[in-house]
């Protein structure tokens, strides 16, 4: 591997640690808006979609969407239901979703779905299907 290749590797692992840490932050300051303002709706629409659209990718708008979940359902139900589900893909007007077992997967089918799909809207603006898959 020469020094190029290294530098690469590098800033990618710097760049991956600063989005790690942008995450962190976001909910954090997610958390402190909630607390001071507790009788707020859920998710406002962004204001500029299409900038936040080139700053993240279909996982991190995933991500963003279990941030204002976690507020919503108990801490009991997130664990349960929402914690392992994660991002599979976004085709046309489809959004993927993996739950861990067949279960979880008709339970949030049926209580989560919409949720989801409205939060991914005030999220990024567009209107998706959601399907949820198994492991």
């Amino acid at each position: 591997m020469d020094s190029n290749d290294k530098s690469k590797d590098f800033l990618m692992q710097e760049l991956l640690k600063l989005k790690l840490s942008l995450r962190h932050e976001l909910n954090r300051v997610t958390q402190i808006i909630d607390h001071l303002n507790p009788d707020q709706e859920a998710v406002p629409p962004l204001k500029d979609v299409s900038i936040h659209n080139e700053l993240l990718d279909d996982k991190d708008i995933f991500s963003l969407v279990k941030v204002p979940i976690q507020k919503k359902i108990s801490k009991p139900s997130y664990e349960t239901w929402m914690k392992d589900v994660y991002f599979s893909s976004i085709e046309s007007d489809q959004t993927t979703l993996v739950a861990p077992n067949v279960f979880a997967r008709d339970w949030l089918e049926e209580r989560y779905a919409e949720l989801i799909k409205f939060l991914l809207k005030s999220i990024n603006g567009k209107d998706y299907t959601i399907r949820f898959i198994t492991k």
